[in-house]
């Protein structure tokens, strides 16, 4: 029947069902945003990864698809094949990849630290300033 036939009871289930479904929908809806959202991001990191390692102002090896090295000038940003060198291998390579994410990551710690420990201080000043390490006055 229609809506003014019903009990109030019903209408209110059925008013429930149609707004569990709107609800349902719209967490459908920003679900699949989301997925395409850090599928897109997932792609550019996935993309940049080999940028990271070349983001010094020197130099580095890589290993290529041949025996040949090659070469990221830094300045020009451009490759240049190195036939002199060698490429590097299996635990060299390993080792290189190793101690440039420690050294990015040390790097990174950093810049926290500078901007972290300012505002440390300053969190330990109010809480000193108000008092608050004093469990019984919180």
């Amino acid at each position: 029947g229609s809506t003014s036939e019903q009990n109030p009871l019903e209408r209110l289930g059925n008013h429930i069902a149609t707004e569990w479904g709107r609800f349902g929908n719209h967490i459908a809806t920003e679900w699949g945003r989301l997925e395409n959202h850090i599928g897109s991001e997932w792609d550019k990191l996935a993309s940049n990864v080999v940028k990271v390692f070349h983001n010094k102002k020197n130099s580095h090896t890589t290993q290529s698809s041949s025996t040949t090295a090659v070469t990221l000038n830094s300045t020009s940003g451009s490759y240049v094949q190195d036939k002199s060198s060698r490429a590097l291998e299996g635990e060299e390579l390993e080792n290189f990849l190793y101690e440039e994410m420690v050294s990015l990551a040390l790097d990174q710690f950093g810049m926290h630290l500078k901007v972290a420990i300012p505002l440390l201080e300053d969190l330990a000043g109010l809480f000193e300033e108000f008092n608050m390490d004093d469990p019984t006055k919180v």
